[in-house]
């Protein structure tokens, strides 16, 4: 029983080292992806290749995530959109448990980066609050094109100002 429990321990501190995400960098025609939470995920280009500085062709995969934000109250405070802070959650949760993730797009929210902020954080992926999906997947697009692959989660988010 001992014996179990220390193998599921380095088991669980195998998964969390590898998790992390900045200790071996981007290889040439690697795949990282960007998680975009609806509704700025455009389902049209899930996909697109960046040239690096270095010459290096990388590939940004686009994973579309559940709005946070229900649908329109017909009744209450301003007849705004209500909070789902669960699946806000479980949408920034989902990017820090992707060894590839480079950054994190969302509405701009306060109420939702307030919540997502501090998970996002935590794991070093850098996030942008943006009005259009365009905009920000435009944004992420020429900081890795920009980025030191070697270090390219901790240079998205240093150019982000989050570093």
């Amino acid at each position: 029983m001992a014996r179990a429990g220390a193998v599921l321990l380095a088991l669980v501190l195998a998964v969390g080292a590898a998790g992390c995400g900045e200790e071996d960098g981007v290889a040439d025609g690697a795949t990282v992806r960007v998680y975009v939470e609806a509704p700025l995920c455009d389902r049209t280009a899930p996909v697109a290749v960046v040239q690096s500085e270095s010459g290096d062709a990388i590939s940004v995969k686009f994973v579309c995530l559940p709005a946070a934000r229900g649908p329109k109250l017909s009744q209450g405070v301003g007849g705004g959109r209500q909070i789902d802070l669960a699946t806000a959650g479980d949408n920034a949760r989902r990017a820090t448990e992707d060894s590839t993730a480079v950054a994190y797009l969302q509405p701009d929210d306060p109420a939702i980066t307030r919540f997502t902020q501090p998970i996002l954080e935590a794991a070093g992926i850098g996030w942008i609050a943006t009005d259009t999906g365009r905009q920000g997947i435009a944004r992420v697009l020429a900081l890795v094109g920009e980025a030191d692959l070697s270090s390219l989660r901790a240079d998205v988010r240093e150019s982000l100002g989050q570093g």
